[in-house]
């Protein structure tokens, strides 16, 4: 798996929690999830549209391959 980049997206995500919830309180942990999945599928949308708009097809598999996850 592509550890880096889920570290990037993990990061970016705590970095919004704390700009919304500086004091780390309870809320803090469910506005990070929901960031950090948000990002996730904003970077696989990415990926997928890169190939649409130069017409070319790709798949699950690209996806899975993009994140470095083995099938």
């Amino acid at each position: 798996m592509n550890t880096e980049r889920i570290r990037e997206l993990n990061m970016q995500a705590a970095e919004y929690a704390t700009s919304v919830c500086p004091t780390h309180s309870r809320d803090w942990y469910p506005i990070q999830n929901t960031k950090f999945a948000e990002l996730i599928v904003r970077e696989c949308a990415s990926f997928v549209n890169e190939f649409a708009t130069n017409g070319d097809v790709r798949t699950g598999n690209d996806l899975l391959e993009h994140f470095g996850v083995e099938e």
